[in-house]
């Protein structure tokens, strides 16, 4: 469990600083900077702790993970694409969808009990509708079928990316494994994305992009730990308990983004906030049937 509290802080930590750097930066510069610096680190930590992890993976193994990381990829990709021009309050809202749609894929799939999901699932439905009635009144710059979209993708490759990592985990896959694959994913697409990009784009982001390098340095360490500890949580936990403990960071990063950035929290938001995490805390009562 301390394992994904500590998660649960890097993480949230880790979205603020994303918010911060993608206000003048080129996105997918940032990706591939961030996480090729992860990479190093992982090596590094591999190097010393656990050199022989990769011959303990199997091909078939290997094809699930990178499944998995494909899909983490095209989360992030959505989430700070969606980050760009929207806000931390609006990531914290739509990242509480997570649990129901893992919720849901359990009781198809896992035979969970569904004692509390139709009233756990409409006080998030609910919850949800009036966020998304309150962002329409106020007409905020990132109220957009676009956004919305974006944010929605994002739940959803979360969710389904943390399902096939637990069970690649239970069938013990070496968490570094997962990380170096993980992180090697995003590295692709980022620095794909980033050159196929006009030439003159690419110079000019790499020029005026060097004081940013410690920040992301920075970024990478803490997203370094927050996957190690959150892959190292998820191995002896499971989904559900994941995703609900994983409530804290929109919590937490709406708290951030208040508290730093000045983003707005009205009454009628808090009260949509607060049916969803009702809702999530009636969806994991049906845990304990799940680890029966």
């Amino acid at each position: 469990m301390i394992f994904l509290i500590l998660s649960i802080f890097l993480y949230s930590i880790n979205n603020y600083f994303w918010k911060k750097i993608l206000s003048d930066s080129n996105i997918w510069f940032v990706i591939a900077l961030r996480s090729s610096f992860t990479i190093i680190l992982g090596l590094i930590w591999s190097y010393f702790i656990a050199p022989e992890f990769l011959n303990t993976i199997t091909w078939q193994q290997l094809k699930f993970v990178l499944i998995a990381s494909i899909l983490g990829a095209l989360g992030l990709i959505c989430m700070v694409s969606a980050l760009k021009n929207g806000s931390l309050i609006q990531y914290g809202i739509f990242n509480l969808l997570t649990i129901l749609i893992t919720v849901t894929y359990l009781i198809i799939f896992e035979n969970l009990n569904i004692k509390y999901y139709i009233i756990g699932s409409s006080f998030i439905i609910v919850g949800f509708a009036i966020y998304l009635s309150q962002l329409k009144k106020e007409k905020v710059a990132d109220n957009s079928i676009k956004q919305y979209l974006l944010l929605s993708l994002m739940a959803l490759f979360f969710s389904f990316s943390g399902l096939m990592h637990w069970y690649n985990l239970k069938v013990s896959i070496p968490v570094m494994a997962s990380l170096l694959i993980q992180e090697g994913t995003v590295f692709v697409f980022g620095i794909t994305f980033f050159l196929l990009q006009p030439q003159k784009v690419i110079i000019e982001v790499i020029r005026n992009s060097t004081n940013k390098i410690i920040l992301v340095v920075f970024m990478s360490i803490i997203i370094f730990l927050a996957v190690w500890f959150g892959f190292m949580g998820l191995k002896i936990t499971n989904p559900i308990i994941s995703s609900l403990l994983s409530l804290a960071v929109p919590i937490i990063t709406i708290f951030l983004g208040n508290l730093f950035l000045k983003e707005k929290i009205n009454s009628t938001i808090l009260y949509s906030f607060i049916l969803i995490l009702i809702g999530a805390f009636l969806l994991y009562l049906d845990l304990n049937h799940f680890n029966n």
